[in-house]
């Protein structure tokens, strides 16, 4: 009985599992015209989808059409020697498969050797410490030909493998920082956020130089739990807002899409500290936040009693900071964070992702994306001081 993958002339089949119905039936055309059983043929191809969608079984559908009742009653055959006789048309069309796949194989493989020699060529003149990602570029391009052509699975897997080594050079873990949209950008990936005054030997996700403020791990955490982000005062001297809401020690209130937070007041009477900040929620999933400084209510009288207790003002108030539950997202919509100021851009042109090796970027538009000068179209990693362009956007990616 015919299946999946064969093809069949009343009964009788012959492997199609590695052959294309277009390889068939010009197959089938040459072989007819060259034959001289007489025995003719119409080839009809019918494809129906499997269950998965993925997979197209594919049968060649022949009838003979001879008047004589000796080969042929109602399309059937009718006796052995016509059996025999359509047996030796199947041996030839399955030989001169065979034969025209081995040609086809073997220009394939001799066309992907010549391009793969060209880019060798280029490799050797490239510095991979120097152009990694031009390298990267290099090594994933000749895999590619490799696995598309026959017999080169040891060439595509020796380009893969070169490929992760310079790849696994580029990768950092420590905390990142994005210039290149007026003050620098702090990138914190995870779901919790811890804000305080860094002493020696101590490091906050967001340190304030204020000596109103308490110190990290005694000030204010962010965190994010059921989708959602909530703030929590974890014990500070001078207390918590929450817009004008002094927050209870150890209660933990969910931020809206705009939310300001004070630190470094007083609990009583209940009085707004002078270090405050502005919070956004980003994504219908809330998925990212930014926090930055806001200084309207501070008056030029105020700025030197303000500074005696925030030595770090200056710094401090030009700085922004994200936390990222997932992916960082660039582009036009509402949910990225990081956004064009000007044009119309496509809603998400790119993002960077937290991985256990490291940062890494990755295309998401026809929107040209390049590291240090190379054009990237898959995801790539992210090494410090990276410099990358989206559109025209220019930001420099390094460690903190």
């Amino acid at each position: 009985m015919p299946g999946q993958g064969s093809a069949s002339v009343d009964g009788y089949l012959i492997s199609q599992s590695e052959f294309s119905a277009e390889q068939i039936d010009a197959t089938v055309n040459d072989l007819l015209r060259e034959s001289a059983t007489g025995v003719q043929l119409e080839t009809t191809v019918l494809f129906s989808e499997s269950s998965s969608g993925k997979m197209a079984e594919r049968r060649l559908v022949s009838r003979l059409l001879r008047q004589s009742p000796e080969l042929s009653r109602d399309g059937k055959v009718t006796s052995p020697a016509a059996a025999g006789r359509v047996d030796g048309l199947l041996n030839l069309i399955t030989f001169g498969l065979l034969s025209r796949r081995s040609s086809v194989d073997a220009a394939r493989t001799a066309r992907a050797r010549n391009e793969i020699d060209v880019i060798e060529a280029e490799l050797k003149r490239l510095d991979p410490t120097a152009t990694p990602y031009a390298a990267i570029e290099k090594y994933r391009q000749a895999a590619s030909i490799a696995r598309s052509a026959p017999n080169l699975e040891d060439i595509a897997s020796r380009m893969t493998a070169a490929q992760r080594l310079v790849e696994r050079s580029l990768y950092f873990t420590a905390p990142a920082i994005i210039e290149g949209l007026g003050g620098p950008i702090n990138v914190r990936f995870g779901r919790l956020l811890q804000i305080g005054r860094a002493e020696a030997g101590t490091r906050a996700d967001l340190a304030i130089g204020c000596s109103l403020v308490s110190r990290v791990g005694k000030q204010t955490q962010i965190s994010y739990t059921d989708r959602a982000f909530r703030v929590e005062d974890i014990g500070s001297s001078n207390g918590t807002f929450v817009d004008n809401r002094l927050l209870v020690p150890g209660e933990r209130v969910q931020l809206g899409p705009s939310t300001e937070l004070s630190f470094g007041g007083k609990r009583n009477p209940p009085t707004k500290g002078i270090c405050r900040m502005r919070v956004r929620v980003f994504g219908s999933d809330a998925s990212a936040i930014s926090l930055g400084f806001v200084t309207d209510h501070i008056t030029r009288p105020m700025m030197a009693v303000v500074t005696e207790d925030w030595t770090s003002f200056d710094a401090d108030v030009r700085q922004s900071w994200l936390l990222v539950t997932h992916a960082l997202m660039i582009g036009g919509a509402k949910h990225c964070p990081i956004r064009p100021s000007v044009g119309s851009w496509p809603a998400e042109m790119a993002s960077i992702e937290f991985s256990p090796d490291g940062y890494l970027i990755r295309p998401l538009s026809s929107i040209k994306v390049t590291l240090d000068g190379t054009h990237i179209t898959d995801a790539m990693p992210l090494r410090r001081d990276a410099n990358i362009k989206i559109g025209y956007l220019n930001l420099m990616f390094r460690g903190a």
